[in-house]
């Protein structure tokens, strides 16, 4: 979120529209029964203080239960899970494409394509996968979309593999989950 003045809590950082510019503040955001958010300044990196917000909703919450905890890649940090492994909370959560996670997507060989109306040009994938920073292997449900088949096609093209005539006319994505139900449901979710 760009300030243009001196908001408190703002500072230079990361900024896609003014980068290195301009003050800003990275938000944090929960959707309960109204929006629990924080700011936080503009220079966090998207996993700061994720346990906090977490806890914090959950407080806010009070004596009521979270069933599912969906959240973007700014939470797909080893401390994270574990805390939601710890509190039996189910998760689906996005995963950044970082180089090992790129390798396992394409050495995994059980692609299969979604055979539902309107789904050409996606397949997904469910393997176990274990990233360097985690105490255990975790499930990940992968979507791959072909670029040309799905205009305009969502997740991102692996940098590792982006020349590859047979990787670069994909985007991909990656969510981390405790869940057992078959990845198509996960998926749509």
């Amino acid at each position: 979120m760009t300030r243009y003045g001196t908001q408190e809590g703002g500072a230079v950082g990361y900024n896609p529209q003014s980068q290195g510019v301009r003050a800003s503040h990275h938000p944090l955001l929960a959707f309960i029964a109204d929006t629990h958010l924080w700011l936080r300044p503009g220079n966090t990196h998207s996993a700061n203080n994720v346990l906090a917000f977490f806890n914090a909703t959950l407080q806010r919450l009070g004596d009521k239960r979270v069933d599912l905890a969906r959240a973007d890649s700014g939470f797909g940090e080893a401390a994270f899970l574990a805390e939601l492994e710890a509190k039996q909370t189910h998760y689906i959560v996005a995963l950044r494409l970082q180089q090992p996670l790129q390798r396992a997507l394409v050495a995994h060989t059980g692609w299969w394509p979604l055979g539902e109306p309107g789904a050409q040009g996606i397949e997904i994938a469910s393997f176990d996968y274990q990233s360097g920073a985690w105490d255990a292997p975790r499930r990940i449900v992968a979507i791959r979309q072909h670029i040309k088949q799905r205009a305009p096609a969502r997740g991102k093209t692996l940098s590792l593999f982006g020349d590859d005539p047979a990787y670069g006319h994909y985007r991909y994505s990656a969510l981390v989950t405790d869940l057992k139900l078959p990845a198509t449901i996960e998926m749509v979710r």
